[in-house]
């Protein structure tokens, strides 16, 4: 994780746009898609998570999550919040 400024500090938080891939089937039928077009062939690994495109659920490995990790059957992103006030 990397540092965050003074008066603030980095958490993981839930993303809603994406879901954790658990059927088997799915991971393996849909599989990585990171850096496919513009004549370029994709990841192709099995799947980990997808991510609601609004076109359509786009799947990735779990080396390809974009800044994102899976936690307790969550896909999260790190978020800078401010520190609280001290009191």
């Amino acid at each position: 994780m990397s540092a965050a400024p003074e008066g603030f500090r980095e958490v993981w938080v839930p993303d809603q746009r994406w879901r954790v891939v658990t059927d088997p089937e799915e991971a393996h039928r849909y599989r990585c898609r990171w850096g496919a077009g513009s004549g370029r062939r994709a990841c192709g690994k099995v799947s980990v998570a997808a991510i609601d495109r609004h076109n359509g659920w786009w799947r990735y490995c779990g080396e390809h999550l974009y800044g994102h990790r899976i936690q307790d059957g969550q896909v999260l992103y790190r978020r800078t919040v401010k520190l609280e006030e001290a009191g």
